[in-house]
């Protein structure tokens, strides 16, 4: 559709991305995917809404920086069930964690917003950090944060982060999509 986002059917790969990778390890594909968000968002007619699924301060920061004005709209995934899950398919890997997080709450944000919004840009987030092939997430409260400064001490882990952008279409069969 002229000017919009050009991604296709959730199973597909059209921009040669592969599965997801952390943030800055393949700058040009997380390069082509905002080329895409912004072409999305300021093509014309009209311009495309953005929602983003995610109550980060930084992300909506990082949008506002590429002049994207979006409505903030928390998926509330269980995250805990969605890990727990993956791991009963023995989907282990933090990396796997981190797409599948992304994914779910952007398709999470997408039903709930399909009708307010129609035709809106969902962006998705999540970012684990991988310590020693261990999934780490945020801790849930200050005495958990200690404890995980003091495991991290003196080691090094990797940030995963995932994004999966869902142009919404009338149904979520319509929908299409691509993760980064």
């Amino acid at each position: 559709r002229g000017g919009g986002l050009v991604v296709a059917a959730p199973a597909v790969d059209p921009l040669g991305l592969g599965r997801p990778v952390p943030l800055g390890a393949r700058p040009d594909e997380h390069g082509r995917v905002a080329h895409l968000l912004r072409a999305a968002v300021t093509s014309e007619p009209p311009p495309v809404r953005v929602v983003l699924a995610s109550a980060s301060p930084a992300r909506l920061g990082l949008l506002r920086q590429v002049l994207v004005e979006p409505v903030v709209h928390v998926s509330g995934v269980d995250e805990k069930a969605l890990e727990d899950e993956l791991a009963r398919e023995g989907r282990t890997s933090p990396a796997e964690l981190c797409a599948a997080l992304a994914g779910a709450k952007a398709r999470a944000v997408a039903d709930a917003v399909r009708a307010t919004y129609p035709g809106a840009v969902v962006i998705g987030c999540d970012s684990v950090l991988d310590l020693d092939g261990v999934p780490l997430g945020k801790p849930d409260d200050a005495a958990d944060a200690v404890r995980l400064w003091h495991a991290m001490r003196g080691r090094t882990g990797v940030l995963h982060t995932g994004h999966t952008v869902v142009r919404l279409g009338a149904t979520a069969e319509a929908d299409r999509a691509v993760s980064a």
